[in-house]
């Protein structure tokens, strides 16, 4: 459809600008903050025309999923501020927001009950993990152990929508590239402190606006 045609000729190249101008300039500046904020502009605008095009039964998912973007697009811009609070305050309005993906999730699921060992699979690893960088993460200990599991629901959930609409292959990969993108981040923040991995923090970003776009997509399907 050209409403997506037209986000994602918008959305690639402020995207790449602004992953360029964040390494250069190697910092949170006022452009690459707003460099940043455009490329999930564009992509919640997508979103809202797709809430506005779709009918019911379809338009509470909608919704959801544009909630869930809006508030991608707000933390955006709360994690690009200055230390301390900036992180944490960002990290909440994700977890927001995968908690309204979570709710789309409920509304189009029909094998829910496949999400609980998805959930202890994923959920289990990412705690392996939290355990071992502890002392690294030292006061976001709690916040991300809780952000974790939000997002481990999140990934699950992606599983039990049938794979027999193209809605299905698209949620699940919109969810496996968020939480990819959050992994990379990840690295690069609490592993990687002296210095950041520029090659990771590009699939990273990658990731993450591919995945946010493909939430918008998903509004789209029949």
């Amino acid at each position: 459809m050209w409403i997506l045609a037209v986000m994602y000729v918008l959305l690639i190249p402020c995207a790449i600008l602004f992953i360029h101008t964040k390494h250069k300039m190697k910092g949170s500046a006022p452009l690459t903050v707003a460099l940043k904020a455009a490329s999930t502009t564009i992509i919640v605008l997508a979103a809202i025309v797709g809430v506005a095009w779709i009918r019911e039964p379809m338009q509470i998912y909608a919704i959801l999923v544009a909630g869930g973007l809006v508030l991608g697009l707000v933390g955006d811009i709360v994690i690009c501020q200055p230390e301390p609070g900036g992180f944490l305050s960002g990290m909440i309005y994700f977890a927001l927001g995968h908690l309204c993906y979570i709710g789309a999730f409920l509304r189009i699921s029909t094998h829910i009950l496949w999400a609980l060992p998805a959930f202890l699979v994923i959920y289990g690893i990412f705690l392996t993990v939290l355990i071992r960088l502890a002392k690294k993460i030292d006061n976001l200990l709690v916040p991300t152990a809780i952000y974790g599991a939000i997002i481990a629901t999140m990934v699950s959930m992606s599983v039990t929508i049938p794979f027999s609409v193209p809605r299905g292959y698209i949620l699940l990969a919109a969810a496996l590239l968020f939480a990819v993108s959050d992994g990379l981040l990840a690295y690069n923040t609490f592993v990687k402190i002296q210095t950041t991995n520029h090659a990771l923090d590009w699939i990273s970003l990658c990731c993450y606006f591919a995945g946010q776009s493909l939430f918008a997509v998903s509004i789209f399907c029949l």
